[in-house]
């Protein structure tokens, strides 16, 4: 478990997940979802990374010219 209770987040999470949920106080936020989305936020992180890192430097730019198409 990522936070035991609400006071554990820290401010900067704080403000993120209450823009993502259009919540007005963390508090009306059940702790046990907050760390379920927290761990999905870690999860497509990592694995965006372990993504990157398989490829190589040409296909790295080929990947990054068609996001600017």
């Amino acid at each position: 478990m990522l936070y035991k209770t609400h006071a554990d987040i820290d401010p900067i999470m704080e403000q993120y997940i209450l823009s993502v949920s259009r919540a007005n106080n963390i508090y009306a936020l059940d702790i046990e979802e907050i760390n379920q989305f927290v761990g999905e936020i870690n999860d497509y992180i990592d694995n965006g990374i372990k993504d990157l890192e398989r490829l190589t430097i040409p296909e790295f730019v080929r990947t990054l010219e068609k996001e600017v198409a």
